[in-house]
């Protein structure tokens, strides 16, 4: 989790990754599927936070722009 993030770069990385922007609210703002090394998002004006998740999560959890995401953390994260 990347926060505040409005954009992220590839730069360095050796894989591809999804990358899911968040309002404050937990609204999804954009999703990038497989974000190559080297490229780059554009920049989310309403976007709060950033998740930068194993390539092909967004596909397998069907996360789309428009829906609602929510977390807890977990015991071993406090």
């Amino acid at each position: 989790m990347l926060m505040p993030c409005k954009a992220v770069h590839m730069l360095g990385m050796r894989y591809p990754i999804d990358v899911v922007f968040l309002d404050r609210q937990g609204g999804v703002v954009a999703t990038y599927h497989r974000l190559e090394p080297g490229a780059r998002s554009h920049w989310h004006r309403q976007a709060a936070l950033a998740l930068e998740l194993r390539a092909g999560t967004l596909q397998h959890t069907e996360t789309r722009t428009g829906d609602a995401l929510q977390w807890c953390p977990t015991p071993e994260a406090a």
